[in-house]
């Protein structure tokens, strides 16, 4: 991509440093022409990403050039979070010039940095080198190795690395109509030392087009039908970290539930979307799902709660299951309570089954038999060894 398609024209802001640092390079922000982003909008008081830098923009975007030996080679910004988290990556544009020196791919370096409480860069926490590739306008994805954990407040950063000099383009909201709202939340690096830009450049008020990706919970749940319009669901969010609280909506305008695995039972045969929010410990919205709850009453259904019996409950070494023989062909199937399947039994000529229990540990599971495609019965026991 070559700089003459990138400029609509040049605005040179020559903004004077601080008089103890009087060596800083002038920076020479440049407005991107053509570009429509969407704009997104600011957690007050959870996690400052969604493109916070864009939903603030009033004008054009600018770029400015990095240049490893001479002026700006990295670019940071930094965020807060309610609570804790990790960062498995950022989102961020780099644009690429045509010049041989800087070809695509290029390696960079992405790095997640502690901030103080000027919100100037401390800390390295960890980095990773990353392939940065020439997409154009468009934003793109670079991961960390693996995912790094940070809590309350922190900063992220794009950054030249020393093996593979280079001169892309970072790309920040326009500091020409102070879209950074003196927040100071955006930091470069001159000859191996950062620099707050509005701090140490005049007034330099911008944010940098980049944004961590926050890994807190991804909310996954399964549902046993208890039989009737009773279903125990169990929630199987997998997360890395604990303390998080719950809110089951079972879209038949009953109360939320807040319990992690909940029972609930519907009154009237129907469709239900059930969904599951899953918060942190500050009570921010981490991630939902929502699947389909079907509650149809049929005859299988109604003649098998009659018809099959388990017992004793709760079992201790064993327990035995009876049922017509019009059920040959189905199959007995045992799960816990987050849904896995522990074992499937086929019924072939027999009317009752003994199930042994030494696989299995003190605790609750569910019982459930299948048949021509359909479950027609399932039940809730207790196993006490």
């Amino acid at each position: 991509m070559k700089k003459s398609y990138l400029l609509l024209s040049f605005i040179f802001l020559f903004v004077g440093a601080f008089s103890a640092q009087t060596n800083l390079p002038t920076i020479n922000p440049q407005p991107i022409q053509n570009w429509t982003p969407q704009k997104a909008h600011k957690t007050v008081s959870c996690v400052d990403t969604n493109q916070y830098a864009t939903s603030k923009l009033t004008g054009q975007l600018e770029i400015d050039t990095m240049d490893l030996v001479s002026y700006i080679s990295g670019a940071a910004q930094a965020f807060y979070i309610g609570g804790a988290g990790f960062v498995s990556g950022i989102n961020t544009y780099v644009l690429i010039d045509t010049l041989p020196s800087t070809a695509s791919p290029l390696t960079m370096t992405i790095k997640v940095y502690d901030i103080d409480v000027n919100n100037d860069i401390a800390n390295l926490v960890d980095s990773t080198n990353v392939q940065v590739m020439d997409v154009g306008y468009n934003p793109q994805v670079l991961m960390f190795s693996s995912p790094i954990a940070v809590t309350d407040s922190f900063a992220v950063s794009i950054e030249l690395n020393s093996s593979f000099p280079a001169n892309p383009f970072y790309v920040t909201n326009t500091s020409a109509n102070g879209d950074g709202n003196q927040e100071k939340l955006s930091s470069v690096e001159y000859l191996g030392d950062w620099y707050n830009a509005y701090d140490d450049f005049g007034g330099w008020d911008m944010d940098i087009m980049l944004e961590p990706l926050i890994v807190g919970a991804s909310v996954n749940f399964g549902v046993n039908h208890l039989g009737g319009g009773a279903y125990q669901f169990f929630d199987s969010t997998s997360s890395f970290l604990s303390g998080y609280t719950y809110s089951w909506d079972f879209g038949d305008g009953s109360p939320l539930d807040t319990t992690q695995n909940p029972t609930h039972t519907y009154s009237t045969a129907n469709s239900y979307t059930v969904c599951l929010t899953v918060s942190d410990s500050s009570g921010c919205a981490m991630d939902s799902m929502c699947t389909v709850v079907n509650f149809v009453v049929g005859v299988d259904e109604v003649k098998a709660s009659k018809e099959i019996a388990i017992y004793p409950i709760p079992a201790k070494n064993y327990f035995d299951i009876s049922f017509p023989q019009n059920y040959i062909g189905g199959n007995v199937i045992i799960t816990d309570v987050v849904g896995k399947t522990l074992q499937s039994i086929s019924i072939d000529d027999q009317h009752k089954m003994r199930v042994l229990t030494n696989q299995l540990v003190t605790g609750i599971y569910f019982v459930s038999v299948d048949h021509n495609g359909n479950r027609v019965f399932s039940q809730r026991i207790a196993v006490e060894k």
